[in-house]
């Protein structure tokens, strides 16, 4: 989302980020005006800990989803009486760009400002949809022909042609959509009545004028889309010389190359089983051949030998750039899958919650990594996987031609993006509503799967027949 906003302040715009959040972020850079409500109360560190709960013990699951949008519900009612938010809402502002991940105080704020200023409304989620929001969209998707949202770490593989991998993706679409319909749903309610506004999942998809999307178009299996979704992410950001410190370490004539390890800023080990940081210090002690950075912020563990360095904080895109990175080792959030594609580098996963066990998925797919199940790390698995990728030059080399396929565009995604925030901004929404929307959004199942037709016929069938 970020280079989005940076590329529209360059072509004049007042852009400003408005956070939700349980911790401080602080600003992200001198284009965007950052502003953050902060939640600081019980609640807080209760989503904290079920997060690191969420993400090392439990799979992904599609009631899972019912339990963030409560989260975000919270944060909104806990910010009603924030100065931020309040500031927020009595700004004036002609777009209103939402992540419409877990959208209760989003879609809250964006229709107090349509309600209120007129505003217009698209959605930009910073990962790849499920199944639901498609159909919310219109796109049309069959829910069987691609794997969905609900990936596990166990099986990161999914082929249409076995019964039971499409048995459980329906399986998958039929819980997604009752606790959408139903559980997720009510929380948007009780979100839009805390500002007196009344919106739903399925207004917020109708208001939208374009849905821009984050996820690189690339990764995906092919599936339907509509002029509706607008593909801004498959785009890279330059890197720049590592310190001198970490240039000395990596560039050690000894090493065969860098490993680097980092699985971002969520994950944090001292909630998870003990046992896997040892056996990552196990397994890494005896590669003494590589330098090795690990992205590090618990406790020192005192038996890594010195070819492994610790960082608190990794310039993770300078280090991927590095000619000595031979592989990075990710929990595949889409962030770090991108910055690993732009290298071009080896990837090897340890996916553990929310988009990165499809991110994993999609990794194996299309031959750019390998994948480790999050409950079993064992010694022999991690070595193995290691040198399976570290020994197989095609996981390079297929590396690089992704990458080359991955910038190779018409037209520049943010330019693309830019362009569509231009046209939204100057048209209404009679326009919108005759050119844009997608008329399937106004369809219900039985409708856009003809059943009422099916009906008719299995129904003239019978008079027919007496």
């Amino acid at each position: 989302m970020k280079p989005l906003m940076e590329r529209l302040h360059d072509d004049g715009h007042n852009v400003t980020l408005h956070t939700l959040t349980g911790y401080k972020i602080g600003p992200i850079g001198n284009k965007i005006h950052s502003v953050e409500s902060l939640v600081q109360n019980d609640d807080a560190t209760e989503i904290y800990l079920a997060v690191q709960n969420a993400f090392w013990y439990e799979e992904m699951e599609p009631d899972e989803f019912n339990f963030a949008f409560e989260y975000s519900h919270s944060y909104m009612r806990a910010t009603t009486r924030d100065e931020n938010l309040l500031g927020i809402l009595a700004t004036k502002f002609d777009l209103v760009i939402i992540d419409d991940m877990f959208p209760p105080a989003q879609a809250t704020i964006a229709e107090y400002q349509k309600m209120h200023y007129g505003a217009k409304i698209a959605t930009f989620p910073t990962t790849d949809i499920m199944q639901i929001t498609a159909d919310y969209r219109g796109f049309g998707r069959n829910p069987i022909t691609v794997p969905n949202f609900h990936a596990k770490g166990f099986r990161t593989e999914y082929d249409v042609t076995l019964f039971w991998d499409r048995l459980a993706n329906f399986r998958d679409v039929l819980v997604e959509n009752f606790h959408f319909r139903y559980e997720c749903e009510s929380w948007v309610q009780k979100s839009a009545a805390l500002l007196s506004v009344k919106t739903s999942q399925q207004k917020m998809y109708r208001d939208s004028y374009y849905h821009f999307a984050d996820y690189p178009e690339l990764l995906l299996m092919a599936t339907p889309k509509t002029t509706q979704a607008i593909s801004v992410g498959q785009n890279c950001k330059g890197s720049k010389p590592l310190s001198d410190e970490l240039a000395k370490f990596v560039d050690d004539p000894k090493s065969k190359g860098t490993i680097y390890i980092a699985f971002g800023s969520i994950v944090n080990w001292k909630y998870g089983p003990e046992h896997i940081r040892h056996t990552f210090v196990k397994v890494f002690n005896a590669m003494s051949d590589y330098r090795i950075i690990w992205s590090y912020q618990d406790e020192e563990l005192t038996e890594a030998l010195p070819h492994i360095k610790f960082l608190s904080w990794a310039p993770q895109n300078d280090i991927l750039a590095h000619n000595k990175t031979v592989l990075f080792f990710t929990h595949g959030g889409i962030k770090s899958f991108k910055e690993g594609l732009c290298a071009g580098v080896p990837m090897l996963f340890l996916p553990f919650f929310a988009d990165q066990p499809k991110n994993a998925l999609l990794a194996k797919h299309w031959g750019l990594a390998q994948s480790i199940y999050k409950k079993n790390v064992t010694e022999v698995e991690l070595s193995t996987k290691v040198h399976q990728v570290l020994d197989n030059p095609e996981y390079g080399n297929r590396g690089r031609k992704f990458r080359s396929l991955y910038l190779d565009h018409i037209m520049d995604p943010l330019d693309y993006g830019a362009f569509h925030v231009r046209k939204m901004l100057h048209h209404d929404e009679a326009m919108r509503d005759k050119y844009l929307i997608v008329k399937s959004i106004f369809l219900t199942y039985s409708q856009f799967f003809y059943a009422e037709f099916l009906a008719a016929v299995f129904i003239s069938g019978l008079l027919l027949s007496k």
